[in-house]
């Protein structure tokens, strides 16, 4: 599991087993035994080529995308990875305040990525607002679709690559993921929203 929101719920929980008389080591232990990742919440994922995947697709809001970022700013300094790439769609219903928040979230992946890929029309106030705040041309894209996305993710991901794919639901940037899984017919049990109904629409 990756980010500070899991250490706090775990913590929450050692603190309410300490509370009924179970001793921090045994509730440490069953944490370790029975936590598991979510589907889209900040879920690793085998990447092709080597990459590492951080799958946050389930949902978006500005915190959480914060939150997310974050969590990806962890691999900054691990030897074992090479690039941080954001590839970030929409947060939906966000009203008067989606230009500001969605040009805060540019600022921040400026500040994080080594690659940022905005998907979807609100995300071009974040695709400007990461090259505003000095991130290089050639380490910002743009894309109108997360399917256009997808395929320029499918030739861009190399060895080393930690990706986090981050979106609201409406985003679907779910599609992103699949063609850069290591083991992409294994969708249906990774990922968010692959029943036939979300796969038709």
């Amino acid at each position: 599991c990756i980010g500070t929101s899991v250490v706090a719920a775990c913590a929450a929980a050692a603190a309410v087993a300490e509370h009924f008389g179970v001793s921090f080591k045994i509730a440490a232990e069953r944490l370790s035994q029975e936590m598991q990742p979510m589907h889209g919440r900040l879920n690793p994922i085998a990447g092709a080529r080597g990459s590492l995947i951080i799958d946050d697709t389930y949902n978006a809001a500005p915190a959480s995308v914060h939150a997310a970022l974050v969590a990806l700013s962890y691999f900054m300094n691990a030897q074992s990875y090479k690039r941080r790439i954001a590839v970030l769609g929409k947060m939906a219903e966000l009203g008067q305040y989606s230009v500001y928040e969605h040009e805060a979230v540019g600022r921040h992946a400026a500040e994080i990525a080594d690659v940022f890929v905005a998907v979807g029309s609100e995300m071009r106030a974040a695709f400007d607002a990461a090259r505003a705040a000095g991130m290089s041309h050639n380490a910002v894209e743009w894309f109108g679709t997360p399917d256009a996305a997808a395929s320029y993710m499918r030739r861009a991901v190399a060895a080393g690559d930690v990706i986090l794919v981050k979106g609201s639901q409406s985003s679907r940037m779910e599609k992103v993921i699949i063609p850069i899984m290591a083991q992409p017919e294994k969708a249906s049990e990774l990922l968010v929203r692959q029943s036939e109904y979300w796969k038709s629409h």
